[in-house]
């Protein structure tokens, strides 16, 4: 019979880096980086009803999401059902971009942010 090989707490500092990047892969579907793009932004509910609106900055961006930060609402609250947020961003690099996102996440530990998926994307020129 194989002996069984004894397991030390110090046998997962081994592996950790591996466990990591593994779990940092898992964590976002792609990169973020950082930037600033002032925005607009509505809040809607799911059955279209228009519920607050206002500015934001986007914090970070990737291909498939953002994270919104600086928000100056005109009521100043977010509903407890499930809405989406359409962001038209206004810096000039960006102009004419509206995206309509799905929150996903929110961040409280440096300010306050909201993680958004991007569902759909409008281009003007």
């Amino acid at each position: 019979m194989a002996k069984k090989k004894k397991t030390s707490v110090f046998d997962y500092k081994r592996d950790s880096n591996r466990f990591f990047t593994h779990l940092a892969a898992h964590y976002r579907e792609k990169d973020r980086k950082k930037v600033v793009i002032r925005c607009e932004i509505e809040i809607v509910m799911r059955n279209g009803k228009l519920i607050d609106k206002g500015r934001a900055s986007i914090k970070n961006l990737s291909g498939t999401g953002a994270l919104l930060s600086n928000f100056k609402l005109d009521t100043g609250v977010l509903p407890t059902k499930p809405f989406r947020i359409n962001v038209r961003m206004l810096t000039k690099e960006f102009s004419g971009i509206t995206v309509c996102c799905l929150p996903v996440r929110l961040e409280v530990e440096d300010g306050f942010g909201i993680g958004v998926k991007f569902q759909d994307i409008s281009v003007k020129v």
